[in-house]
């Protein structure tokens, strides 16, 4: 499978979407129906797969916490998009009929590829680094409104993104130094 990021871009085109990123309309394509609920403090959201044999749509449905901030609300659907996408519900699924259980290891091992999708979906890595070039990536507050995240996001984000940067300049570099001698 593709990795985490590969595949928040990969549905991006393929729904031919690009930032500030329309959730309910990724939502509609993957017949995901969102409903906003007052949840548990401890909780943001969460998905169930609905039995395709009773009801064709929705496939899904994600109760998400109408408590939460709107960037918090985002965050969470895009989380949730990233466990129907990477496949967490067939991987589940299939250890439950083979009496599998899933161990706390794997459970965060899925946590972490969906906040990493959740990520790479609501701020591509090619659109925040075709701002840099242009220069538009300098204010945080305005980078924050247009995509529709938290500050924390960003800032986890960009700091990624400049490490990633980073490490394609020092292998450019050592491809440059090493075709000149």
């Amino acid at each position: 499978m593709a990795s985490a990021k590969e595949a928040a871009n990969e549905l991006l085109k393929r729904c031919g979407i690009s930032p500030p990123v329309n959730l309910h309309k990724l939502a509609e394509y993957l017949k995901v129906r969102i409903h906003y609920k007052i949840l548990p403090a401890n909780l943001d959201g969460w998905t169930v797969e609905l039995n395709t044999a009773l009801v064709k749509e929705p496939r899904y449905l994600m109760l998400i916490n109408s408590r939460r901030l709107k960037v918090r609300r985002r965050f969470t659907i895009a989380h949730e998009i990233g466990h129907i996408v990477l496949g967490h519900f067939e991987i589940k699924s299939k250890a439950l009929c083979k009496h599998r259980k899933i161990t706390e290891e794997d459970n965060y091992k899925y946590e972490m590829e969906a906040d990493s999708f959740a990520s790479e979906l609501l701020i591509p890595t090619p659109h925040l680094l075709k701002l840099a070039k242009e220069g538009k990536n300098k204010n945080i507050n305005k980078l924050c409104s247009f995509y529709g995240v938290s500050k924390q996001a960003m800032e986890i984000k960009l700091e990624k993104t400049e490490r990633l940067v980073k490490k394609e300049r020092a292998k450019n570099y050592r491809v440059s130094a090493s075709k000149t001698l």
